[in-house]
């Protein structure tokens, strides 16, 4: 598990990958000391523009370094070889800070689709919020065919410590479960409680929940309705 860091709090773009066990795979800093120097500090303006104009390259200069460091063929690690991405969000200058969070959202969403991220998505379908005509006490929605849902993934260690809980109703009776345990016993039992999270409370939100179909593979038997794809 690889996790790239970036960090763009001042005046020195910094983009870091380390894996499992906390060794560092690579660490490449720009840094723009020089630059301010002439005006006896940071101007925030200016950092923002150079935080920009570099990104890109420490982030393709990190990926190399952490192939180097695997010992991997192919000059750069991919993307969809890190686990997770982890943003420094504050303090520090507003537009510095505006530039990585902005960068390393894009970045994850491209690798990859996050549970939280899908089920976003799919609660604002549901809800009808992509609509003009949206009414937040009305079920008026569309329907939404979820597939592969046993390839949701969670970032950090949220796999193994968020738990889900379930009362049996006997004393004693409490159950918990890690993301990764439960999606074993029940691949559609994370997304699908993560979804029924964000819609309203009581029979509007269940009511919102029968339109929603999760399959864990890639087969669902709705394709006489001709679906359309969702982008996420």
């Amino acid at each position: 598990m690889n996790i790239l860091a970036f960090e763009s709090s001042c005046d020195e773009t910094a983009v870091a990958i380390i894996d499992a066990d906390g060794n560092m795979l690579a660490n490449q800093v720009s840094t723009q000391i020089d630059f301010h120097a002439r005006f006896g500090g940071v101007v925030p303006e200016i950092a923002s523009r150079k935080h920009v104009e570099v990104i890109v390259s420490v982030v393709d200069a990190a990926l190399e370094d952490a192939a180097a460091s695997l010992g991997l063929e192919g000059g750069a690690i991919a993307p969809s070889e890190l686990a997770a991405v982890g943003v420094t969000q504050g303090p520090g200058l507003v537009g510095a800070l505006v530039v990585g969070v902005a960068f390393a959202k894009g970045f994850a969403y491209a690798a990859g689709k996050p549970l939280g991220r899908v089920a976003a998505k799919v609660a604002a379908v549901v809800r009808g919020k992509n609509k003009a005509s949206y009414t937040p006490n009305q079920a008026m929605g569309d329907f939404v065919i979820v597939i592969n849902a046993d390839k949701v993934v969670v970032s950090g260690n949220k796999a193994s410590d968020m738990l889900y809980r379930h009362y049996t109703g006997y004393v004693g009776g409490l159950r918990e479960y890690s993301f990764e345990k439960l999606i074993e016993r029940n691949p559609i039992e994370p997304l699908s409680r993560t979804i029924a999270g964000m819609l309203p409370n009581g029979r509007l939100g269940r009511k919102m929940m029968d339109s929603v179909k999760i399959y864990a593979g890639s087969d669902y038997p709705h394709k006489a309705q001709n679906p359309k794809p969702l982008e996420v």
